[in-house]
């Protein structure tokens, strides 16, 4: 490894800089960054719980039932009762964020570009293999550390 190896300071920067791109590009629309990626995840796959959502976003459980709470209040999802699980419930896409759909896509690829530009394809294939791994090492050890691992 580098000896001034800054891989977190640039993920940390990059992290930033999206959820200020995002807060430009959404302003007047009753949307966080962080509640548009919860929506992403719906958009792959409509009624997931929160639980679900929670695994691939990697938030403390309260900050996700937060998010969801002002996603239903703001109209873009509802809550059903999971026929699995009664204590669970199925997030559901409201017709206001299918219809935001395309608006989101559009943002998220204006982004994608800026990121990406420049860049040759073996290259981004090799970093977005490199940032799964990474991002999975991360998951890993945060999960050790709370398990009273070190």
């Amino acid at each position: 490894m580098r000896e001034n190896n800054c891989l977190g300071e640039h993920m940390a920067v990059t992290q930033r800089m999206l959820n200020a791109f995002l807060r430009c590009r959404l302003e007047g629309v009753d949307l966080s960054a962080s509640q548009v990626i919860f929506l992403m995840h719906l958009y792959k796959q409509d009624g997931q719980s929160q639980e679900e959502i929670n695994k691939k976003m990697q938030y403390d459980k309260g900050v996700i039932a937060r998010m969801a709470a002002a996603l239903e209040k703001n109209g873009y999802i509802s809550r059903k009762n999971n026929p699995m699980d009664n204590r669970a419930y199925l997030l559901l896409l409201t017709q206001k964020a299918i219809d935001f759909l395309p608006t989101m896509v559009e943002i998220l690829k204006e982004w994608n570009s800026v990121l990406v530009e420049g860049e040759d394809e073996e290259t981004l294939i090799m970093l977005d293999r490199a940032m799964k791994r990474i991002a999975d090492r991360s998951v890993e050890k945060v999960k050790e550390i709370k398990n009273g691992k070190k």
